[in-house]
């Protein structure tokens, strides 16, 4: 059986558009925030200089965490994790809370997503009613345990930001 001339380029470009809209997308990339506590130093009273933020985009410095802001995409996960350096083995952090400042969301589902029971949280961004620029200033609520002591709760104020990769 013979292949008319246009046939054979139909047959391909029908099967290479099959396969470019049924292959899976990765525009809402997961995204990780870090709460990397120095255990030795923290204190009530140094709390954005002993704590750094991070996500896979960048970090902060010491002392700029609440200018510190994440771009996420309409629709991603996001999760908080906490993280202890430099104090003795066997100290822990915990996030508890993340909480939306000044009541309504505008980036997150909802506006307090407590913490698992691992320590970490876990949030939805909104996929819809939502625009690039939109933000969010939130609140983190951590503890930390140093060997030997009881948990101890601290805070930090940093943004959320959705992105132009959406």
């Amino acid at each position: 059986m013979k292949m008319h001339l246009l046939s054979k380029p139909l047959v391909l470009l029908f099967f290479g558009l099959l396969c470019l809209t049924s292959h899976p997308t990765y525009s809402q990339r997961p995204i990780e925030v870090l709460v990397t506590v120095n255990t030795e130093i923290i204190t009530e009273d140094n709390v954005d200089e002993a704590v750094t933020l991070s996500d896979s985009d960048h970090s902060s410095t010491p002392g700029s965490n609440s200018q510190f802001t994440t771009e996420i995409e309409k629709g991603a996960k996001i999760k908080w994790r906490g993280i202890a350096e430099n104090g003795m083995p066997g100290d822990l952090v915990k996030v508890k809370v993340i909480s939306i400042k000044n009541g309504t969301p505008r980036v997150l589902e909802k506006a307090r997503n407590r913490g698992d029971s691992s320590g970490a949280v876990n949030a939805n961004v909104r996929s819809q009613n939502v625009t690039v620029g939109d933000e969010d200033e939130y609140e983190i609520i951590f503890e930390v345990k140093k060997q030997g002591s009881d948990w101890v709760e601290y805070k930090l104020d940093p943004k959320l930001r959705i992105g132009t990769g959406t």
